[in-house]
């Protein structure tokens, strides 16, 4: 979190108006030394959707940044830009971009990473509407999120995707720009690697997504840079990802929650 308010600090904040940040458990924050206001909040109920409804129906301003505390901004302009596309397209209820890895993070951090840019591109339309938008980089008007708030009952793992579906589903128009970047620092060992795919997955298939991305994998692929061990590295992951949000996308179909169904589901996928 301190280096996402780092990252703030130095970014070009004109058309900000508050920072709240909300937390559960408490932090301790020294909020003077920032040049912008700050308002810590406390969340009683956990998840991450709680928090982001508590945070927006604290503030006022017309348009509600989200980021993630894993998050920091390397664009001087980034705030302006998203504040500038919700101005430009009055009919746009929600603008989102990319995460970028760190140039030396890890390579299962580096796979996750990828995954999640498939899963934005996958979403984008050629007049750039896009409903596949990442939570830890989206910005809404206020007056949508007043009429649809986030589903608090969804704790963690595609939270925010339940929301974007719904709006587009109501005939909304969500927008994504390859340019809004953030960089997003995770240290995820391969039990987390596959638990976010899982709980990905299970929330995908609980809401009956269209969540194929085999549209943009081959051109993908091609971007990937490096040893030839490198790129085996990333379609091992990425099998071993997709498998799981595969399954867990079927039993979330089917409400089933057994690890035995699940690791069954796997099984007969690969006989």
């Amino acid at each position: 979190l301190k280096n996402l308010l780092a990252s703030l600090a130095k970014a070009d904040l004109s058309p900000l108006s508050r920072v709240i940040v909300v937390c559960n458990p408490p932090l301790d924050l020294e909020l003077d030394v920032y040049p912008f206001s700050i308002v810590v909040l406390q969340s009683a109920e956990l998840g991450v959707n709680a928090a982001r409804n508590k945070g927006w129906r604290y503030g006022e301003a017309p348009v509600v940044l989200f980021l993630d505390a894993d998050c920091v901004i390397v664009d001087r302009d980034f705030v302006a830009m998203h504040i500038r596309e919700h101005m430009r397209l009055q009919d746009v209820v929600a603008v989102g971009g990319i995460y970028e890895s760190e140039v030396d993070c890890r390579a299962l951090d580096q796979v996750y990473h990828w995954l999640q840019r498939l899963w934005f591109l996958s979403g984008q339309g050629s007049d750039g509407s896009n409903w596949h938008l990442l939570g830890g980089n989206v910005s809404f008007k206020r007056n949508v999120l007043m009429e649809h708030p986030f589903d608090n009952s969804i704790k963690f793992g595609g939270s925010e995707t339940e929301l974007t579906f719904r709006l587009m589903r109501l005939g909304h128009r969500l927008m994504g720009f390859k340019e809004l970047k953030v960089r997003h620092k995770v240290n995820l060992t391969l039990y987390q690697f596959l638990r976010r795919a899982f709980l990905q997955g299970y929330r995908a298939g609980q809401l009956g997504l269209p969540v194929s991305a085999d549209g943009v994998w081959t051109e993908e692929i091609r971007r990937l840079e490096g040893s030839l061990r490198a790129i085996f590295f990333h379609s091992v992951c990425s099998f071993l990802y997709r498998e799981t949000f595969s399954a867990a996308r079927e039993m979330g179909v089917r409400r089933q929650e057994s690890l035995i169904w699940f690791l069954a589901y796997i099984a007969r996928r690969r006989a």
